[in-house]
């Protein structure tokens, strides 16, 4: 039986399988990505360069999560699990409660 949350309207939780991410081990060497000094310029650099010549070997699968959070839950945390839970948050630049929401979502992935 399917969990109910895969099929919720504008889950951000899929049923469907993760793709494949083949290795960029074809042998071809690739240009680091440059820094950008502002999203302007970032996007500027993807709206025009074959990012095929770059090395993307560091990237991660992000999910984008569009759908408002509906449902409020109240969870009793110990303090040091809670200021653990924040620090984490702070160091990758989300709110503790978006870092909750996606570890319970990558608990509940196949």
């Amino acid at each position: 039986m399917e969990s109910p949350v895969a099929k919720a309207p504008g889950s951000f939780i899929s049923a469907r399988r993760k793709p494949k991410i083949l290795p960029m081990n074809d042998g071809i060497e690739r240009k680091p990505l440059p820094d950008f000094a502002s999203d302007e310029d970032a996007e500027d650099f993807v709206d025009y360069a074959d990012l095929s010549d770059y090395d993307l070997s560091d990237f991660k699968t992000m999910r984008f999560c569009f759908a408002p959070s509906e449902e409020t839950v109240t969870l009793r945390l110990p303090a040091p699990l809670l200021a653990a839970l924040k620090a984490k948050a702070d160091s990758t630049g989300l709110s503790y409660d978006r870092l909750v929401e996606q570890a319970l979502s990558a608990a509940l992935q196949d």
